[in-house]
């Protein structure tokens, strides 16, 4: 009928086809195999029955905290949040060594506004640095830290 093997394996679809919403993606399952792409969980009984046990005897899947947590890592809006605190932390770790260097060369201005400039460039860089340690702790507490293929690491 002139239809392969491999598409009759996957649903028709074969690695030529151009619509976007085929279910089978070659280069994700060689990935998965390989253990470099992890399985997102759908809902919280895919995950880890106790994340974190070490810490307060851990966060069984009934936990508030844990509901909680895992609602803000599958929330749009919080991942947005997470990618625009990523964007601008890349800005700041492009830019840094440059104004480093022109302050070590004594070249950098003196005006209020490059001082202003450098200080707003410190506190993304703080900021940053507690959002994503916000993010890893969400993730950590909403998936656990291992035991199957959907925990955080």
């Amino acid at each position: 009928s002139g239809v392969s093997k491999e598409e009759e394996e996957h649903g028709g679809h074969n690695d030529d086809d151009s619509d976007f919403g085929s279910e089978y993606d070659p280069i994700e399952e060689a990935m998965r195999n390989m253990g470099l792409v992890r399985r997102e969980p759908k809902n919280l009984e895919e995950t880890v029955p106790n994340s974190l046990t070490w810490l307060w005897g851990g966060f069984s899947r009934r936990s508030p905290l844990r509901v909680t947590c895992f609602s803000i890592r599958k929330s749009a809006r919080w991942a947005v949040f997470f990618f625009i605190v990523i964007i601008c932390n890349s800005l700041h770790i492009s830019l840094w060594p440059g104004i480093e260097e022109m302050r070590q060369a004594g070249t950098a201005p003196t005006s209020f506004m490059f001082e202003y400039g450098v200080a707003i460039l410190e506190a993304i860089d703080v900021v940053a640095f507690i959002v994503l340690a916000f993010e890893v702790l969400i993730g950590t507490i909403a998936l656990g830290v291992h035991g199957n293929e959907t925990a955080y690491l």
